[in-house]
């Protein structure tokens, strides 16, 4: 988009660390990044999370093949 989003949608794009910088210029400060993701989030990647990013919440949704992820990040800076 020529303007940045107040939201963007990720199923199955590319590696959660690769997508937060590759999605930043497109979204808002204090916007939202939805990522379906087929794993849980874990405090391990905190680690690995650029201090722009925070990870705002995780829910699970059922799935025909098991268990899988919703997770909201908000760009701060």
């Amino acid at each position: 988009p020529e303007e940045p989003v107040d939201l963007i949608l990720s199923r199955a794009f590319m590696p959660w660390h690769k997508l937060l910088p590759f999605v930043r210029p497109g979204l808002k400060r204090g916007g939202t990044l939805l990522v379906m993701a087929s794993e849980p989030w874990t405090n391990a990647y905190e680690t690995e999370l650029d201090p722009a990013w925070r990870m705002a919440e995780q829910v699970s949704y059922p799935n025909p093949r098991g268990e899988h992820y919703l997770w909201m990040f908000s760009l701060s800076l």
